[in-house]
């Protein structure tokens, strides 16, 4: 019983530190990791192979692509409009100006 405490605090204490974003990214670098490494392990068959059942060669290609390219370009969006909208200005006045002057 105090074994699986410790781990329900484990637990608790990652979903606190650990940001959402982060475990999405994970996710993904590890999606496209094993999609990859499919697809390369796939090429000396001979009967067509789709990664994830799902993605012949050029289909897996477009969609990484898509994902990559365009996605990514509206998730850091959202993402730096989240920060910016979180950010408080009396925070920042608090702060003073020597970390945008050191950059």
């Amino acid at each position: 019983n105090s074994k699986s405490h410790a781990n329900l605090s484990i637990a608790m204490s990652l979903k606190q530190n650990v940001p959402l974003f982060v475990l999405g990214f994970v996710g993904m670098a590890v999606f496209r990791s094993i999609g990859d490494f499919s697809l390369s392990q796939s090429k000396n068959e001979t009967s067509p192979f789709k990664v994830f059942g799902l993605f012949d060669s050029q289909d897996w290609n477009r969609f990484t692509s898509t994902v990559g390219g365009t996605c990514s370009t509206y998730f850091l969006g959202t993402a730096m409009a989240s920060v910016g909208l979180s950010t408080s200005l009396s925070v920042l006045r608090g702060v003073g100006p020597r970390p945008f002057i050191v950059g």
